[in-house]
């Protein structure tokens, strides 16, 4: 027992009104597992001129009035910066869809698809831009009466559409974060964007509800993997002989 804190963890959590027992997660055991994994040294500051004491969430802690003030100065600037880095980001990923998509199926079969698989000779560049967006957000909203079923077997718009689901919604933490930790490579050195850039990196949750630590970040991808991997194994299983699925995907393509 901790001859400073004498209550445990347990204990703590009881008397703090959270009710009798501790979740399993919650316990001394399982808090010291979890902060040694990924546990590495306190990361430096160099857009301060002194180094600040955290506590284990990366919160500032026994900080002087002069020294709250420096901290909302750059605080204030990556607050800054995210507002422009958020709506750049977006329209990153929409351009770059809309710029491979709309030429492909203009002037491949893909367009002929699109023109002929319904009533009403739709237009393939619209139809590009609206299918580009939705990706995006994830929505599931298609102007082919049959979603994706005619174009099931382009790999091109697959890995298109995919990247973009990935980049705006399923995985849009881990790319945010990693796209702010390549910009760190890419801005220069010492300069005031990338301090801005690293304050980003070291204390997310102040500037921005969706950034969250290193570690965070990587259960998340690891979990969301495991999702994924799930998912794609029942769905080679589950639909080996089945009738709707089997004539309108070949095997090859069902696996990719």
């Amino acid at each position: 027992m901790d001859v400073q804190n004498p209550l445990s963890y347990t204990d703590q959590h009881h008397t703090s009104g959270y009710g009798e027992f501790a979740a399993p997660w919650q316990s001394n055991r399982w808090r010291k597992t979890w902060d040694s994994i990924g546990s590495e040294k306190a990361p430096e500051h160099p857009y301060l001129s002194f180094q600040p004491t955290l506590d284990a969430k990366g919160r500032f802690r026994s900080l002087t009035y002069e020294q709250e003030a420096e901290i909302g100065g750059v605080e204030y600037r990556a607050l800054k910066l995210m507002t422009w880095l958020l709506p750049t980001y977006a329209l990153f990923w929409l351009s770059l869809i809309i710029v491979v998509m709309t030429p492909y199926v203009s002037y491949t079969n893909a367009g002929n698809v699109i023109r002929t698989s319904q009533p009403g000779n739709l237009n393939p560049a619209w139809w590009s831009v609206f299918a580009s967006v939705s990706a995006y957000a994830n929505c599931g909203l298609n102007l082919l009466n049959q979603n994706m079923i005619p174009l099931s077997n382009d790999y091109l718009i697959l890995i298109a559409t995919g990247t973009v689901i990935l980049a705006g919604n399923t995985l849009y933490l881990v790319f945010l974060r990693g796209s702010i930790w390549i910009l760190t490579k890419l801005v220069p050195q010492g300069s005031e964007i990338h301090y801005s850039l690293i304050f980003l990196l070291h204390h997310p949750r102040r500037c921005y509800l969706f950034l969250f630590p290193a570690k965070t970040m990587l259960i998340l991808l690891l979990s969301q993997i495991a999702i994924f991997l799930t998912a794609w194994v029942l769905f080679i299983i589950l639909d080996i002989n089945y009738t709707p699925i089997d004539p309108l995907i070949p095997t090859g393509l069902r696996v990719f």
